[in-house]
């Protein structure tokens, strides 16, 4: 496995899910307790004050057919790995997510993707 940051986690639900696509408003808190792992997790390793991006790819912009929360302290490396982890389409932040599931949005791909930011 080649990591594309700095630091480059996945957080996996035991239960088989296979993509965001099959996510309603039922598995908010499944995505809300993947999001708060990836967080502590960042907080514990990654470096203080490093930048960090929760997300998931999107069908068909997947290579593992399970749900997976991508938990990354920034850079990404190399540097145009960037791209897979933010263009329009391809990516869902974790927040994004969690706010669809919230509103019951429909999960129409990655579109309101970006990067969560955050220093840890």
């Amino acid at each position: 496995m080649q990591p594309d940051a700095a630091l480059h986690l996945l957080v996996v639900p035991r239960a088989h899910i296979p993509d965001t696509g099959c996510l309603g408003p039922q598995d908010l808190d499944l995505v809300e307790a993947m999001d708060a792992l990836g967080r502590e997790l960042l907080r514990q390793r990654a470096p203080p004050g490093a930048r960090t991006k929760l997300g998931y790819h999107v069908p068909p912009w997947r290579s593992v057919g399970h749900l997976h929360l991508h938990a990354m302290a920034l850079p990404h490396t190399p540097a145009w790995a960037a791209a897979k982890y933010s263009l329009p389409g391809t990516w869902l932040s974790s927040r994004a997510l969690m706010r669809r599931l919230r509103w019951s949005w429909p999960l129409l791909g990655g579109a309101g993707g970006g990067e969560d930011g955050e220093a840890v």
